[in-house]
């Protein structure tokens, strides 16, 4: 949730502000803050808060709920606000809840610190009717240095996928449990609260989102083998799209312009036409897994593996010509990610529990980086730092440092047999689909 710090105009710069600062405001009154005038009934309105109340610990990155009671509350509006200092100065956290409201999801921010208070207050029009604020501090904190687990989210059976809306305002899900039809899970990423669960599909695997974020495309291991279209503004199926036996992972160009599909029991890469929805390659020897990627700065070159051999595949659009390229030892082929430079791609390797680092410019690899667990799905942070990788036998996260090409992190706590991932934009939170715990884990990446 988005933390307001803003000035709150004239009104607020009287009664709650002494002046203004636009990341030290002052809140109104403790207590009843202003009494009478606007209860309903000719009550007097007033305000508890109940959580956090005192003796709190709230981990930064986390989404929690502040509570408060209310009565002879019928008009204005709840304003949230947060103290770092036991109550000497304050922070807006919220300042357009209605009247109705006794809630408020917060994801708690930093900095940490053991004189956290909250203060919530009634206002109407430019009177406070009641406020109060938390009867002792509470602490925020950091629990370590490294990425960790703050929120989980039972979805379907089966998660496998996870592609993020480029807003970063909802996680798509594929679920499925390998013997039917499951759906397509919508989650919000503001609440960590399913919105939306999209039906018709079967034994989805890979999806992928649509730059513009119009679009998500997503991988069927049945129906024939298709990729179904989902409009994400109404979120209900607009076609399916036939392409060869069991698609699974997927990919679509910077552009929007094409889609791309590996298959997990045939050895292709389909290529699909965006805007026709129809198949116009299907390119023999460029896949036979999940792994399939863009890379970022250049649209043309399309990178695959496949499970069973020690290669990988670069697909260049101008001309769909297609190459393989040895990787030595290597082998269970998946996950595929690009440094947002497009200069190195790394590659999961479950079966031999690595992973390479393979020089676009020549693709060759440069390195290898030793995670075990069984790594499979891959997924790069924004800015190109670190490489997430999920460790499917070993229930957890790996985190791998692109500087030095290392194993910087762990994380735990991220279910059973994780597979799919997905980075917000912004880079604060990895969302991993536990495909044995019907759960997805959201990681918070804690400046990794």
């Amino acid at each position: 949730m988005k933390k307001v710090s803003v000035c709150l105009g004239f009104f607020l710069a009287l009664a709650f502000c002494g002046g203004c600062s636009k990341r030290n405001t002052t809140a109104p009154p403790p207590g009843g803050g202003g009494g009478g005038g606007g209860g309903g009934g000719g009550g007097t309105p007033t305000v508890t808060v109940t959580s956090p109340n005192g003796g709190e610990n709230w981990l930064v990155g986390s989404k929690q709920t502040i509570t408060w009671s209310a009565s002879n509350v019928t008009s204005g509006r709840f304003f949230v606000f947060r103290s770092t200092n036991g109550g000497s100065s304050w922070d807006t956290l919220a300042d357009t809840l209605h009247y109705s409201s006794r809630s408020y999801l917060w994801e708690v921010s930093a900095p940490a610190g053991t004189q956290s208070r909250i203060k919530v207050a009634n206002v109407s029009d430019t009177l406070v009717l009641a406020a109060d604020s938390s009867n002792g501090t509470f602490t925020i904190v950091f629990p370590s240095n490294q990425p960790y687990v703050v929120d989980s989210v039972r979805v379907g059976t089966g998660p496998y996928g996870v592609a993020i809306t480029p807003d970063g305002a909802y996680a798509y899900v594929t679920c499925s449990s390998f013997s039917g039809a499951d759906s397509v899970y919508v989650i919000a990423t503001a609440q960590d609260s399913v919105v939306a669960k999209i039906p018709g599909m079967s034994q989805q695997r890979g999806i992928v989102i649509s730059p513009n974020g119009a679009y998500a495309y997503v991988a069927n291991e049945n129906l024939g083998g298709a990729v179904t279209v989902i409009a994400t503004t109404s979120r209900s199926i607009v076609t399916s799209i036939v392409t060869a036996v069991s698609p699974s992972g997927m990919a679509v160009s910077p552009d929007g312009h094409l889609v791309y599909a590996v298959h997990s029991n045939a050895n292709f890469l389909t290529v699909i036409d965006a805007a026709t929805r129809t198949v116009r390659f299907s390119i023999t020897g460029g896949g036979l897994g999940d792994g399939v990627a863009v890379r970022p700065d250049n649209g043309r070159y399309v990178y695959s593996t496949k499970q069973s051999g020690f290669v990988f595949g670069v697909l260049d659009t101008l001309g769909f010509l297609f190459q393989t390229y040895p990787l030595t030892g290597k082998s269970g082929s998946s996950g595929i990610a690009f440094r947002p430079s497009g200069s190195e791609a790394y590659i999961a390797h479950a079966t031999s529990g690595n992973v390479s680092v393979v020089t676009t410019a020549n693709n060759q690899e440069a390195a290898t980086v030793t995670v075990g667990g069984y790594p499979t799905g891959m997924a790069m942070t924004p800015n190109g730092q670190y490489a997430y990788v999920t460790q499917y036998s070993g229930n957890s996260l790996a985190v791998l440092s692109t500087a030095s090409r290392i194993l910087a992190a762990t994380v735990s706590g991220v279910g059973s047999r994780p597979l799919g991932l997905a980075v917000t934009p912004s880079g604060r939170y990895v969302y991993v689909a536990a495909n044995g715990s019907n759960r997805v884990y959201v990681v918070y990446t804690n400046g990794f």
